[in-house]
């Protein structure tokens, strides 16, 4: 892509905003689109013959006002006039920008870098996030940009001033929209990023993907998701492991987490050298505020997870997955793991004849034959399962993984089993239980156990509650094991906490076991 033609929101009582964006952007073809105002969706009388907003309440827990209405207007306006442009082919990026934004020198320029860089995206986001002042430079002015989003992750996915969109997605949106009236805001549109993810967009769009397109996945992209911090040692060795897959629909999403060490430099060398990694820096903010920028991100069918000092052993994995996806198209795979040691592998391999089925009907032998484990990285999840029920990793928690885990036993309908160890799971560096008994972590276990005894209540499935029982067990035993370990003074402090604990736990076994 040589050129970029540009669309530009202004407001007629901003008309100098528009003339310096013309200014910046001379180089290319501009097309000033007048806003939508909000006086005009106020003479309208009822705003709900443009906007659906019910669901607009339903989903905001408000109503939305007339100036948000016509905001997101002023954008599908675009998109329309965008869809209708018989000088743009299908593949062609167009940039939207509001006329406000103060664009860097060359913005157009490190545009197109990002649409040829990122051509398999259908909208992509350009614009700073968090609390930047408004007069802040919203556009990366690096020589190649590393990653597509900067400043706050965890509002990534808000956000409209400045992105991408490609022809043929603003074509697939204007066509669902005239059949259904829009009720996200403009801030929430590029929450999705490429057309064949349109299902992303259901709530914007009112539509559920087709049923018939879900059952079959041919070519599945995964999005591998490694959290990063203080790990030069063997973050190469994490991500050559994952470029050796003879496998290739797959993006590698590498998670800055304000890494203090060199793993930064180590990540920028392997984004630019491959299209399919995707870098994100982020301020520090722990393990599952790193997981969940990559959750937000990613793009593909299937989530992995993957520790930045963990790798995978094998070239086929990728390619063994896709075969039981095409022939199972599951929920959840499944797969082993191999402890590493300074000096020696254990492998930890279940032979289990039956490989496919129901969750809720299997869950008690899945837990006690050792397959499902706590571990994000034993679990290749379909990402509508992780979206649809929210399933982010708690902030700022230890031993996150347990109560994610727990929270994902709800939504699994059906899964497959990968027997194949290739998770190499690095135990030098996490030590025996008495590394986990610290204060701090001790807070955690406990609030991981007070979530679990409220969310049992919730559950309705009696074979699934059957199973449970002796999986949550297993987590009070340890929290007790470590609460043992501790020194008397702090044992003091955690004494009526564990108490309650105890209680809770017996009160729930009776209830519900």
């Amino acid at each position: 892509m040589e050129k970029l033609t540009c669309y530009v929101i202004y407001a007629s009582e901003k008309i100098e905003g528009l003339s310096h964006f013309l200014q910046c952007a001379s180089d290319s073809h501009v097309v000033p689109i007048p806003a939508v105002t909000k006086e005009q969706v106020s003479l309208l009388g009822n705003s709900s013959a443009l906007f659906n907003l019910k669901k607009a309440e339903e989903l905001l827990d408000r109503t939305p006002n007339n100036k948000e209405i016509a905001h997101t207007l002023s954008h599908i306006q675009c998109w329309k006039a965008i869809a209708e442009n018989e000088l743009l082919q299908n593949n062609d990026f167009v940039l939207i920008a509001e006329s406000e934004i103060q664009p860097v020198e060359n913005f157009i320029q490190h545009a197109i870098n990002y649409a040829n860089k990122y051509s398999s995206y259908g909208i992509i986001k350009l614009q700073r996030d968090g609390k930047t002042p408004a007069c802040e430079r919203l556009y990366q002015a690096s020589d190649e940009p590393d990653a597509l989003i900067y400043g706050d992750t965890n509002q990534y996915n808000y956000g409209c001033s400045l992105y991408l969109i490609r022809k043929d997605v603003a074509k697939k949106l204007t066509a669902l929209l005239s059949e259904t009236k829009p009720y996200w805001l403009a801030e929430q549109f590029t929450a999705f990023h490429e057309s064949q993810n349109i299902a992303q967009a259901r709530y914007l769009l009112g539509k559920n993907p087709n049923k018939k397109q879900q059952d079959k996945i041919e070519n599945p992209l995964f999005s591998i998701i490694v959290p990063i911090y203080n790990v030069e040692r063997y973050l190469e060795q994490c991500i050559e492991s994952v470029l050796a897959q003879d496998y290739q629909n797959y993006e590698l999403i590498l998670v800055d987490d304000g890494s203090p060490d060199n793993s930064i430099d180590i990540c920028v060398k392997y984004a630019k050298q491959y299209p399919n990694i995707i870098l994100i820096h982020k301020v520090n903010g722990g393990l599952s505020d790193a997981r969940n920028a990559g959750i937000k991100l990613a793009r593909g069918e299937y989530l992995m997870f993957l520790d930045s000092d963990d790798y995978w052993n094998g070239t086929s994995i990728l390619s063994d997955l896709q075969k039981i996806i095409i022939e199972n198209n599951p929920d959840v795979i499944f797969n082993y793991m191999s402890s590493v040691y300074p000096d020696k592998i254990i492998n930890h391999y279940m032979n289990r004849e039956k490989l496919v089925g129901s969750f809720r009907e299997d869950f008690k032998g899945l837990y006690q034959e050792g397959i499902y484990l706590g571990f994000t990285w034993t679990k290749i999840v379909k990402r509508e399962v992780i979206l649809k029920n929210q399933l982010f990793f708690i902030k700022e928690r230890y031993f996150e993984d347990i109560p994610w885990s727990f929270s994902l036993t709800k939504y699994i309908g059906t899964y497959a089993i990968y027997q194949n160890c290739f998770y190499m799971y690095r135990r030098e560096r996490k030590g025996a239980i008495s590394s986990a008994v610290t204060k701090k972590n001790q807070i955690s276990l406990f609030k991981n156990l007070s979530e679990i005894f409220q969310q049992i209540s919730e559950i309705q499935k009696k074979n699934l509650l059957q199973g449970l029982e002796s999986y949550v067990n297993d987590i009070y035993q340890y929290s007790i094991k470590c609460y043992d370990l501790l020194s008397d003074d702090d044992k003091k402090a955690f004494y009526e906490e564990k108490n309650e604990i105890t209680k809770k736990w017996l009160e729930i076994k009776t209830a519900y076991f």
